[in-house]
């Protein structure tokens, strides 16, 4: 059922989500049946019933994901990294920039762990768990030995993009 009001049309077999209640009046010479619903898409944009922007913001990102990420299946026969794993190559290269460059400087606390992995600041917020500072760390320290002992440049390079595929 499609209700109208004001030049706006809400159509409950399009959106999916059924009217709870309907209001009846009478505006000029029709019969005007409007029904509430949590949500109405109008032209692309998902209004809540209490009009906030969750429930758009979460049906905008789905559809990106599906663009962006379209199937782990085509990188696998494109042979190829997908986005994520660019972005942890890039996380564990720009981390090993860093240590052999000397600008590095890991916790000053004398633990047994404190040669074989990077210190992972702590933090609170899940906005602070994807900022650089944190996953640089946790991702590097997650490489094998082997491939952190590698000296060149280049060699080490090569050999985390073929051990993150």
């Amino acid at each position: 059922m499609a209700t109208v009001f004001e030049g706006i049309v809400n159509n409950e077999e399009r959106t999916g989500l059924p009217g709870y209640n309907t209001i009846e009046f009478q505006h000029g010479n029709q019969n005007i049946a409007i029904s509430s619903a949590l949500s109405v898409k109008y032209l692309g944009i998902t209004i809540d019933s209490h009009l906030r922007w969750d429930l758009h913001i979460y049906n905008v990102t789905n559809k990106l994901r599906r663009c962006m990420y379209p199937s782990d299946q085509l990188f696998l026969e494109a042979k190829i990294m997908d986005p994520r794993q660019l972005f942890a190559v890039a996380l564990v290269l720009q981390q090993r920039k860093c240590i052999m460059s000397g600008k590095f400087v890991n916790h000053c606390y004398d633990t047994r762990q404190r040669l074989q992995s990077l210190y992972v600041p702590r933090m609170n917020k899940t906005a602070g768990q994807k900022s650089y500072t944190y996953l640089g760390p946790k991702v590097y320290n997650v490489v094998p030995h082997t491939l952190k002992a590698l000296n060149s440049w280049a060699l080490f390079k090569s050999k985390i993009k073929l051990w993150k595929k």
